[in-house]
């Protein structure tokens, strides 16, 4: 019988892994689809009733002015996206291959896991500094379009409407900050609580055997379920 504890590690760490490569698929999507995306939302707007307005192509040379600049951030920061998508796949990787092989108490399956464990640390602290850095600038961005927009539209002449405009988006930088970090340390918990309990005695003898069926019964049969 497999330690309900391995088996809750191994479970959990199947759901990471496959989180994991969702957010691979997804990252490296919106960084080849953005652009053309951008593009496309730009001919949209060219082709709607009134886009030859004055007001209406003063706002389309707004929008392309700030899209350009996105793209900037959007390139200052590719290299260091593409080298936490790699460590991301790495612990994919390993969580996926060692879930499975754990579960199956197949040899090494800790080994796995544990590579899988100390990547996903990684990526977390890499992968949040690159998200941080990369929704502030972007941010930056979208405020000073904002303020353009309300200053040329009606909106600027009523009152308080940049300051409600630049607290909303200063609110929603600290909501989504407090979340990012607040997921980010439940993982590092996880990974770390992990990491340790696969590196018990009991747990590595299950792992070191030789693979055959006494090996695996000799050490459950020593390993607290």
């Amino acid at each position: 019988m497999r330690p309900a504890g391995l088996t809750a590690v191994c479970i959990i760490a199947l759901c990471l892994g496959v989180l994991g490569a969702m957010g691979v698929v997804v990252g490296l999507g919106g960084l080849v689809l953005q652009p053309a995306i951008q593009r496309w939302s730009t001919d949209m707007q060219k082709n709607l009733p009134g886009g030859q307005t004055p007001q209406m192509q003063q706002q389309l040379e707004r929008q392309q002015v700030m899209m350009k600049e996105m793209e900037a951030v959007m390139h200052k920061w590719i290299v260091p996206s593409l080298i936490a998508t790699g460590i991301c796949v790495v612990a994919v990787i390993g969580l996926i291959v060692g879930s499975v092989k754990g579960l199956n108490l197949r040899p090494m399956a800790h080994k796995w896991l544990i590579v899988g464990m100390s990547a996903g640390i990684i990526h977390t602290l890499v992968g949040g500094y690159v998200g941080l850095g990369t929704q502030r600038e972007s941010q930056l961005v979208t405020q000073r379009f904002m303020d353009q927009t309300l200053q040329s539209g009606p909106a600027a002449t009523a009152p308080g409407a940049k300051a409600i405009m630049n607290s909303t988006m200063q609110m929603t930088m600290v909501l989504a900050m407090v979340m990012v970090f607040g997921w980010g340390l439940l993982k590092c918990i996880t990974y770390a609580f992990s990491i340790w309990y696969l590196l018990t005695p009991p747990i590595r003898r299950l792992f070191e055997g030789d693979g055959s069926e006494q090996a695996v019964i000799d050490a459950l049969s020593a390993t607290p379920t």
